[in-house]
Order: structure tokens, then C-alpha cells, then sequence
């Protein structure tokens, strides 16, 4: 994991999360899943890109977790229902609190939950495991892998937020489909 020299320059490697000025304004990016040279962001629009793209997927991350007991209240017990949930809200506090530390808290969680309980696995938003990257990114096909990485690209080149992103790529896809 690298910085840039300036304030609002970063250089993010796969799997890394580098901070830039204080924790209000940190920035996040997950580079794509094959090793590519960094990606070096430079402009205030690309932290706060960074800064959107981040809530975007944290807001994920409470949507399942606001699902969650209901789900595994069909399947499991409840003490195992209290554990999963208790360990899930614990890695998100944690990821609030400190970025660092509370992504590979989470990375873990998902992890450890798709690997016990797959059953579950169609309840993750799929773009929150390219997210959290990291081991998470094996429960991905190679199609979704290329689409995110096609994603993260736009994000790098054009300095938007994930979402901006996927809608613009939606859209590409969209008008390439209507000329063929």
C-alpha cells in the first residue's frame, strides 16, 4: 500500500484502502481483481467520488444486515441466528470506526457466512463482494468480475462514484446491443 505525495492524491493497490487527509473525507477504492498498475487519483470530484461509492456499498451492507435475522430465522437456530448477527454488526461498527481494521473484519464475516451457510449466498448484493474484495471475490463469476472491472475503470477515467458508473456502463451496454 502506497500514498501519493499530495493531500488528495492516492495510489490504491489491490485489496488496499489508503486514507487520504482526515477520516472525514477517506477515500476507498478496491482495484480490480487481476493485478493492474495502481490507480492514481487526483482531484477532490475523485475522493468524494470515493466518499459516495463508500456509502453506497455501506448502505448494502445495513440493507443485509437489516435482512438478515429474518432470513436465517427460517433455517438456523437462535443461537446461532444471536451469533451471526451480534458478529455481523460488529464488523460494521468496526468498519465505521476504523476503516482498516473493520474491512478485514468484514471481508471475514462474508467469507465464514457464505462458506458455512451458501443457502444464503443470492441474499449478498454481488457488487458488495467485489467490494469488500479479498477472499470474497471467489464467490464471483468470471462475467461479474469483467463487468466490475469494466466499472471500476469509468470510475478512474471519468471520476465518478460507483454508482454513476454502473449506470453509465448499463447505458453502453444498452446502446451497443440497440446497433447490433
Amino acid at each position: 500500500m502506497r500514498a501519493g505525495n499530495s493531500n488528495d492524491s492516492l495510489i490504491l493497490l489491490k485489496d488496499s484502502l489508503v486514507l487520504s487527509g482526515d477520516r472525514s473525507q477517506a477515500a476507498l477504492i478496491v482495484c480490480s481483481a487481476k493485478m493492474k498498475p495502481p490507480i492514481k487519483i487526483g482531484t477532490s470530484l475523485n475522493v468524494m467520488s470515493s466518499q459516495e461509492t463508500f456509502a453506497y456499498h455501506r448502505q448494502q451492507l445495513a440493507d443485509f444486515a437489516e435482512i438478515l435475522p429474518e432470513a436465517l430465522a427460517l433455517i438456523i437456530h437462535e443461537d446461532q441466528q444471536q451469533e451471526l448477527t451480534t458478529n455481523l454488526k460488529i464488523a460494521c461498527e468496526n468498519l465505521d470506526a476504523d476503516m482498516a481494521s473493520g474491512w478485514h473484519l468484514t471481508q471475514d464475516w462474508f467469507f465464514s457466512f457464505i462458506g458455512n451457510h451458501p443457502q444464503f449466498t443470492p441474499l449478498i448484493p454481488r457488487d458488495l463482494l467485489w467490494f469488500l474484495g479479498a477472499d470474497c471475490m471467489h464467490f464471483l463469476t468470471d462475467e461479474e468480475i469483467t463487468r466490475f472491472q469494466h466499472i471500476e475503470e469509468t470510475m478512474a477515467e471519468q471520476g465518478v462514484s460507483w454508482l454513476t458508473a454502473c449506470e453509465r456502463q448499463s447505458w453502453n451496454q444498452q446502446q451497443s446491443s440497440e446497433q447490433q
